[in-house]
């Protein structure tokens, strides 16, 4: 069951303790973000949606469950070499709403 949709509605908590984690990766650019559980994986998701229906940009997500941000960064790291972290969702929605936006 979905509950209303809030900005300021946290991810759930884990089940075994550590903590629930946004991740968005974008294989064209080779960069990923992610937010913690403080941030809102619905708003962010509806925002990608966006950016698919209006600037084509293709972007994947999922959820880690991890003890902290260094954890899941040290996890993306070596699952996906090569690719550069952007920090969370609106730093790299900037940054990828940037790279389509002609000059």
């Amino acid at each position: 069951m979905i509950t209303s949709i809030k900005q300021d509605h946290p991810m759930p908590a884990a089940r075994n303790g550590g903590s629930r984690f946004h991740v968005v990766i974008n294989d064209a650019d080779q960069s990923f973000c992610f937010d913690g559980p403080e941030a809102n994986a619905w708003v962010a998701h509806l925002q990608m949606q966006h950016l698919l229906r209006t600037q084509g940009i293709k972007l994947r997500e999922l959820g880690i469950t991890a003890s902290s941000h260094q954890a899941v960064l040290a996890h993306l790291a070596r699952a996906l070499p090569g690719y550069s972290h952007l920090g969370g969702w609106a730093a790299a929605r900037s940054v990828w709403d940037r790279a389509r936006t002609p000059s």
